[in-house]
């Protein structure tokens, strides 16, 4: 009569980036209430490896590295939050903020069925040829004026006439709003007035997405 509890669903990076932050011992021997399977938390440490979070040896705990430990202090999944310190490298936090804000939430852009090529034509102004990710820059770059220039109640209208989720973008200014309060904690230099490099914040991004480039089949 119950559906399956979250930890045997979700992606344990999170879960266990914590844990080791917090020294609580051998994940396999933590008190879960619905212990995950060792498939789940194998994997959860590899896409933590992957990341370059913690050190992995068969014949000692996982160690947090200077990248993990900034991972745990980021409120947001830890594949995003890699795409942030790969960005306080690069010099683009502040685009790769509204980026990784974006990706941790449902998509503001809605698709109703009845009106899917209405919803395309009113979308298509932020297209970006070659990036999605830019699109979302050009969203928020967009979403950020109409809402300095318009009413609350104005703004929301508007939202609705262009399907864009009213209350999701809300929910996407809230984290990115936490996002740069974190970073502003960390001391991370941001670059609110340079130009957009694009190369800058698509480097930034495949940081925290390696393992979705490509993948060998066999020896083909």
């Amino acid at each position: 009569p119950y559906t399956d509890p979250e930890i045997l669903r979700a992606n344990l990076a999170g879960v266990i980036l914590s844990m080791v932050s917090l020294r609580l011992g051998d994940i396999a021997d933590f008190g879960f209430v619905s212990p995950p399977s060792p498939r789940a938390i194998a994997d959860g440490l590899a896409e933590l490896g992957e990341l370059g979070a913690v050190t992995l040896r068969s014949d000692r705990p996982p160690k947090l590295t200077a990248v993990g430990r900034a991972l745990a202090r980021l409120p947001i999944d830890p594949r995003p939050a890699r795409m942030l310190v790969a960005a306080r490298d690069l010099g683009c936090v502040d685009d790769v903020l509204v980026v990784a804000a974006a990706l941790s939430i449902p998509d503001v852009r809605m698709r109703p069925a009845e009106k899917r090529e209405s919803a395309d034509e009113a979308h298509r102004r932020f297209d970006e040829p070659g990036s999605d990710f830019l699109a979302l820059l050009n969203l928020w770059d967009y979403l950020q004026e109409s809402r300095t220039s318009l009413s609350a109640g104005q703004f929301r209208r508007q939202c609705d006439r262009e399907f864009l989720h009213w209350t999701r973008i809300r929910e996407w200014r809230d984290l990115h709003r936490q996002l740069q309060r974190t970073v502003s904690d960390l001391g991370w230099p941001t670059d609110r007035d340079r130009e957009r490099n694009p190369e800058a914040v698509h480097q930034a991004i495949l940081a925290g997405l390696l393992s979705n480039i490509a993948a060998r089949k066999g020896d083909s």
